[in-house]
């Protein structure tokens, strides 16, 4: 029987309606909420003794045991009373859940309370379906992987008696991260995951069960030789530092991956659907000369217009990657139809390019889609010019065969494209209006971020984005090393390496990182490197300012200063957070419902 499970046995009944409410939190600094509100748990001693109870939840904890661990071998003479004294002070903040027993103590609140207790149920059920329903393991580990906000009890002082608790909770986060990556690589994941691996093999280089899973991504994504390099690191890793070999398991691996086995071919995935895939990239091709102030709304608002537009044509997904939206529809003709409606209202100098292609795409149920024609439009929009449309050969091919009269369509040739393995054949949707004459297809251009192309982070495991602008997207995410959670903003690497990005990051982000205010999110790090720029802040848990003025009806008055040239910009009235610039999307809300600012340099978002 497991931690949670004789724990749920113990603890059968609560003692007072209060405790219905009650939640602690213990997956990071212990943390005790009533229905949703902090309630305060006094100093670092009662800290220790709750934490001591909500690991035995349930269950009876003796009175010495209780001593020892607040005060050691050196106890001091009245301790026990001082323990007493510190259990009725935790009785009058929570109610009657601690309650005296014969041999001790016990906290009565049901298991499922305990957030580390949810977090090993939802793990432990989840680990047997991993083969079996991999879309459904994958979100459950990913949920049960959220709850963690840190180290375990991380800021209590227990003398080392809840050290097997807080190791035996890490570990068993470590499988569930492991177990979620298996998920991820049956459903064909696996480039998206080369780059976590890259990062977690780092992290934890004497786990056998991430070096075979980044092996297995690696030769699944068609690099064969990098991932027998990788095990060759593996091999002098173990025999330099440990002087073992490689198991059994990870050498047969690598025998496969020699012998191109079959077995170790990604079975096909059931989430396969056949759809047409629609690209729009509302900045042009020179992205960076068009996000001035002065172009920004204009920018803001052909988005906005693309969105309804796929809204309307009844689009099955819809997702933002800077400045670029993918969409995907049953059909090609739905899709065109979108594509004619965008370029035809598009206004204020903001001239959209688009592609479009068909064929089987994997759908996530996080709306977001992966697969070859995914890639091969990315690839397609890049290469093309403001108000052009860009068919693939199957796109072409599938407008045909659905009989759509009154479009004109020009072949350009078979190109070599970025982000797509084999030369391929590029159409031209002409639209009406237009002479079909365009430049040459700007073949050098690299292709905006993917859909489901989620970064991997070296310290750092992403977890869901949280918002994407026309920079890049700040995801939540969980630093194993300090064991907390944050908000990490990747900007793509397109921006990173602007020369009036390069020269300005450095200075804006140090201004920034010296700000300290209870309204403005500390940024905590910083850095630029050639795949792109990353900013990291403490997380703040209640959303962005744009979701929450959507939500209810808020009126915002702005005032504020610029400490770069001391004058006054706008910025909601109250949160007096000096900052290089403001917008209402990175501005977040505290789970306690305050207003708070998170502040990016003005070369990304002026």
């Amino acid at each position: 029987m497991n931690r949670s499970s004789r724990a749920k046995t113990a603890s059968t009944t609560a003692a007072a309606a209060y405790v219905s409410g009650v939640d602690l939190l213990v997956l990071g600094p212990v943390v005790v909420r009533n229905h949703g509100e902090p309630v305060p748990i006094g100093g670092p001693k009662q800290r220790a003794i709750l934490a001591l109870l909500t690991a035995e939840v349930g269950r009876p904890v003796s009175l010495d045991r209780i001593v020892d661990d607040v005060y050691g071998e050196d106890a001091p003479e009245g301790a026990r009373r001082s323990v007493q004294t510190f259990i009725s002070m935790i009785r009058r903040q929570l109610g009657d859940i601690v309650q005296k027993q014969s041999s001790g103590y016990a906290l009565m609140v049901a298991p499922d309370a305990v957030d580390a207790f949810r977090f090993e149920d939802l793990v432990r059920a989840t680990i047997p379906i991993v083969a079996t329903e991999p879309e459904l393991a994958s979100n459950s580990l990913r949920d049960a992987l959220a709850m963690w906000r840190g180290h375990p009890y991380a800021d209590i002082d227990s003398r080392s008696v809840l050290q097997p608790e807080i190791t035996r909770l890490t570990d068993l986060r470590l499988a569930a991260l492991e177990a979620r990556i298996d998920a991820d690589l049956a459903l064909g994941r696996h480039r998206e995951l080369t780059g976590e691996l890259d990062a977690l093999v780092v992290e934890h280089p004497i786990r056998e069960k991430i070096r075979g899973q980044h092996m297995l991504a690696l030769y699944r994504s068609g690099r064969q030789t990098e991932a027998l390099r990788a095990f060759e690191r593996a091999r002098l890793y173990l025999a330099d530092e440990i002087g073992i070999t490689p198991s059994a398991e990870l050498s047969r691996l690598e025998q496969q991956i020699l012998e191109q086995d079959p077995d170790i071919d990604l079975p096909t995935a059931a989430s396969v659907t056949q759809r047409a895939v629609l690209v729009v990239e509302v900045a042009g091709p020179d992205p960076m000369a068009l996000t001035g102030p002065e172009n920004r709304e204009s920018l803001s608002g052909a988005l906005a217009l693309v969105d309804a537009a796929m809204t309307r044509n009844r689009a099955d997904t819809s997702t933002q990657r800077g400045s670029a939206i993918y969409a995907s529809f049953l059909t090609v003709e739905e899709a065109v139809t979108t594509v004619e409606e965008v370029m035809a209202a598009a206004t204020d100098g903001v001239s959209p390019r688009a592609s479009i292609d068909f064929g089987d795409i994997e759908l996530h149920e996080s709306g977001d889609i992966a697969g070859p024609p995914v890639r091969r439009s990315a690839g397609m929009v890049a290469v093309s010019h403001p108000g052009q449309v860009l068919l693939s050969a199957e796109a072409n091919h599938a407008l045909m065969a659905g009989g759509q009269g009154g479009l004109l369509v020009r072949s350009l040739g078979t190109y070599r494209i970025h982000g797509v393995e084999s030369p391929q054949q590029v159409f031209q949707l002409v639209l009406a209006g237009q002479d079909g004459e365009f430049p040459a297809l700007l073949l050098d251009a690299n292709p905006p971020p993917l859909p489901f192309d989620r970064k991997a982070v070296p310290g750092y495991e992403l977890r869901q984005p949280i918002v994407s602008d026309l920079a890049g997207t700040t995801y939540r995410a969980y630093q194993p090393s300090a064991g907390r959670e944050v908000e990490l903003t990747v900007i793509d690497a397109a921006w990173a390496a602007e020369p009036d990005f390069v020269s300005r990051f450095e200075v804006e982000t140090q201004i920034v990182s010296r700000l300290h205010h209870p309204h403005v999110v500390p940024l905590l790090d910083y850095w630029r490197d050639p795949s792109g720029a990353y900013l990291v802040s403490l997380t703040t848990g209640g959303g962005t300012l744009t979701k929450r003025t959507r939500a209810a009806s808020l009126s915002m008055r702005y005032a504020g200063w610029s400490p770069r040239s001391g004058k006054r910009w706008p910025m909601p009235m109250g949160w007096g957070s000096p900052t290089a610039r403001y917008r209402p999307e990175p501005s977040w809300w505290t789970s306690r419902g305050t207003a708070i600012s998170q502040l990016r340099v003005s070369c990304c978002v002026s």
